[in-house]
């Protein structure tokens, strides 16, 4: 590796743990929570390994789930947009060890 290389890659691995996380305007960036403040700063880690071996960038399933939750306190979203967010959002609360479950159908 090159000295250039290696200053990339720990540029982006100080960006993984430290840049900002994007979120919908409308002032409810500072309600995440902060399981999902650390699950983005991992999968950006995560990430970054990809990147090594050759895989492109992207934004992260955390990051997404960010988005929308800020996205859904400031606006109604439709049908569509509410399903993803409820996909991702229950894959990111089972990644994070929460245990899903429906309430007993009391009949």
């Amino acid at each position: 590796m090159t000295e250039k290389q290696i200053e990339k890659g720990v540029d982006k691995l100080v960006g993984a743990l430290s840049d900002p996380i994007v979120v919908f305007p409308g002032g409810w960036g500072d309600s995440l929570p902060e399981w999902l403040k650390t699950a983005i700063t991992l999968e950006r880690l995560e990430m970054n390994m990809k990147a090594l071996k050759g895989e492109g960038m992207t934004g992260t399933d955390a990051e997404a789930c960010a988005y929308l939750m800020t996205v859904s306190l400031t606006q109604p979203m439709d049908s569509d947009w509410t399903q993803i967010y409820l996909y991702m959002s229950l894959a990111r609360f089972t990644a994070a060890g929460a245990k899903a479950h429906s309430p007993p159908i009391s009949g």
